[in-house]
């Protein structure tokens, strides 16, 4: 597995059980359902020495139902990688689900899933592509896009297309530039 720089799970219905076991390969012996982004250094420090999965460059999870709670675990495993340089989550049902319902619980359980991705992102210094096309981002979704862009210097291609982001959401991003 060492020499593995591409996996192309694309249109494959993985669902969230198959992007935490992705994401499991990524950081091998992390506890991803406890583990928070913030605690990046104390897990790195432990971290090393550990089997990964090799020289893994290229990720495509494009086209499979991965939605917020699997973009959760993702996010966690791509802060820890030091490899992935392309990252492509096109149609994979990614929201900041903008909708109000019972008390904001739901909205804010979505939206931490989407913080756990944002964060990911932003704290990986070697993703250099990443593609998020046709996702159901709002205004919560451009604020994160808006944010991992300012703090994120390696990465030089995004993918936002289809989104249906709107002029005022284009806007904020673009200051994230």
């Amino acid at each position: 597995m060492d020499s593995l720089e591409v996996l192309d799970l694309m249109g494959n219905e993985i669902g969230v059980s198959g992007t935490r076991a992705i994401a499991g390969l990524l950081a091998p012996g992390i506890d991803l359902d406890s583990f928070q982004v913030t605690d990046v250094r104390s897990v790195l420090a432990g971290f090393e020495g550990r089997q990964r999965i090799g020289c893994l460059k290229k990720l495509n999870l494009s086209y499979n139902c991965t939605s917020d709670a699997g973009c959760g675990y993702l996010g966690k495993a791509i802060c820890i990688s030091n490899t992935i340089n392309r990252l492509s989550l096109e149609n994979c049902e990614i929201s900041d689900n903008g909708t109000y319902k019972k008390k904001n619980q739901i909205y804010i359980y979505v939206y931490i899933r989407c913080k756990y991705l944002r964060r990911g992102i932003e704290r990986n210094n070697t993703l250099t592509h990443l593609n998020v096309a046709a996702n159901r981002f709002g205004d919560l979704g451009a604020r994160e896009i808006q944010t991992f862009l300012l703090r994120n210097n390696s990465l030089q291609k995004l993918d936002i297309s289809r989104n249906r982001l709107g002029a005022q959401r284009t806007m904020d991003i673009a200051k994230g530039f």
